[in-house]
């Protein structure tokens, strides 16, 4: 959502279904004693099949039998957070803070770009707000990870294997790096 808010929504580009990652775009930091906690909004056509509440029936939802998860509201304690940062950014501050998120990305990226191959472009080679660093030609001419860059640097564990294997994305584009 770094790279959406004030600037677009999911469902304009056709999303069906989107999880609003908190702890990215929203203030909240990383771990924060979980488990996670991040609205999920589905298009009409899905909301039927949206797992019922556990306590009480939701007029229109599919009756389950059961919570979802062991703690099926998440960390609800981190919402008023964000809804706080939300409240005090108004939209034309969220929209600065995609725009910035945006450019730091894509700052990192072209300093980095003549060391390590930058995964993920557009067509202009730009990336949105994440800059992702392919390492494997590092790890393989060398022997040093990813693990090893992000204990080096204090990446945050969740750099390293998202979205895929072998790369690393450097902090920069994300309120909490």
């Amino acid at each position: 959502m770094n790279a959406q808010v004030g600037i677009t929504s999911p469902g304009f580009i056709g999303a069906d279904v989107s999880h609003l990652n908190l702890h990215k775009t929203f203030c909240i930091p990383h771990g924060g004693g979980g488990p996670g906690m991040g609205p999920i909004g589905v298009k009409a056509h899905l909301a039927p099949f949206v797992p019922g509440h556990s306590v009480v029936q939701i007029e229109g939802m599919l009756i389950r039998q059961g919570a979802v998860s062991a703690a099926p509201f998440g960390s609800a304690s981190i919402l008023p957070i964000s809804w706080m940062y939300i409240r005090m950014m108004g939209a034309e501050g969220l929209k600065k803070a995609s725009q910035v998120a945006i450019l730091n990305a894509n700052y990192i990226a072209s300093r980095l770009q003549d060391a390590f191959p930058v995964l993920y472009t557009g067509r202009d080679g730009r990336v949105a707000h994440e800059c992702i660093l392919d390492i494997r030609p590092l790890k393989e001419e060398t022997g040093i990870s990813e693990l090893d860059i992000a204990k080096r640097f204090t990446l945050l564990p969740d750099r390293l294997r998202f979205p895929r294997a072998d790369h690393v994305v450097p902090g920069g584009g994300y309120a909490d790096g």
